[in-house]
């Protein structure tokens, strides 16, 4: 059985939808003629010219019913399929409200003709992989619990099913990864209304992190084993270079030596350079401090010179003596007297 009918949203974050009365009244009676029983009772009639049969006490008496529950695929215009129970049959004729969630994964934008047919024979579920596609969603406080109880509000689960729900005034999205029946048969949906379901949740960004430091870590390893390689090689070549000088006699310190920061150099013509190069340094630091201690020992005699007087005199002889004739040449001034 099977029904085009306009679909339209409204907000619910369930696999409900609901439809027409008809169609619960279609569901309540029989199809055709034949699902029909006559009964009665017969009388046979002989005579010569004729033989019949009458029907007495006709009745008519439905021998099938469609049961609920009631479940349903729908198929919007453009080949995608969703899974659905049904909450009640109070929508307008020729017309189902679906959950807007749905309709946003058939992309149904606003409304659309779509295709609702009956199913039957849905198994019961008994396992059911669940695979959260938001980091934050394991930031909710009793996660299991917090999912059975979002699970309840659905009747039919299906693979690759992605439910929205809503917690903290947050949007959260779970995929139906792997789905079970009871009796372990292939089947492409479950019905999970009274039955005790078993949850499992696959943390794909734990798997994530764990694969991406299982690379780093070797990436880590190659890099070490890569330089330890070249080490190798490294000391290879100078330990042939140092036995070619031994053979060759050269002159060069063929020893081994350190810099500052602990690293060995084998390199004869390194170490000469180093060996000049600090002489050097050595030498402009002599330099320097020889520029300062003379430098130093100016200042403190020009220190002790200025401050003896005697030292000014025997220094400069001539201006001293300049200095004491032109006094002697000065007249002297004689005081006046006053009679009294």
């Amino acid at each position: 059985m099977e029904w085009k009918l306009l679909a339209t949203g409204f907000e619910n974050y369930t696999n409900y939808i609901k439809l027409p009365q008809s169609i619960l009244v279609e569901f309540n009676q029989p199809e055709k003629f034949n699902d029909y029983d006559w009964t009665g009772q017969t009388q046979h009639r002989n005579s010569r010219k004729r033989k019949g049969v009458n029907l007495i006490n006709q009745t008519k008496v439905p021998t099938a019913r469609i049961n609920p529950p009631y479940y349903f695929c729908i198929e919007s215009s453009i080949g995608i399929y969703s899974y659905c129970g049904v909450q009640d049959f109070t929508a307008e004729e020729g017309m189902v409200i679906i959950p807007n969630h749905i309709l946003d994964q058939m992309l149904i934008q606003g409304s659309d003709f779509v295709t609702i047919r009956l199913i039957n024979d849905i198994p019961k579920g008994k396992f059911v992989l669940i695979e959260p596609l938001d980091k934050n969603i394991f930031n909710i406080p009793d996660l299991d619990k917090y999912l059975e109880k979002v699970l309840s509000g659905y009747c039919l689960l299906y693979q690759n099913q992605i439910i929205n729900f809503e917690y903290d005034y947050q949007v959260y999205r779970i995929l139906i990864k792997e789905i079970k029946s009871v009796d372990d048969k292939e089947t492409n949906y479950i019905d999970i209304v009274n039955t005790d379901l078993s949850i499992d949740i696959h943390n794909k960004f734990l798997e994530e992190e764990l694969i991406e430091k299982a690379r780093q870590e070797k990436i880590r390893k190659e890099q070490e084993l890569k330089f330890k390689e070249e080490q190798e090689l490294k000391a290879k070549e100078e330990q042939k270079k140092l036995a070619e000088m031994k053979t060759n006699g050269s002159q060069y310190f063929i020893g081994e030596g350190n810099k500052l920061g602990g690293e060995t150099i084998n390199d004869p013509v390194l170490m000469r350079e180093l060996r000049l190069q600090k002489f050097l340094e050595q030498s402009n630091q002599q330099k320097e401090l020889h520029t300062m201690k003379q430098m130093e020992k100016s200042i403190m005699d020009l220190a002790i010179w200025e401050s003896q007087p005697d030292q000014k005199l025997k220094t400069n002889p001539n201006q001293n003596q300049n200095q004491i004739t032109t006094k002697k040449q000065e007249p002297q001034k004689k005081t006046k007297e006053f009679d009294l």
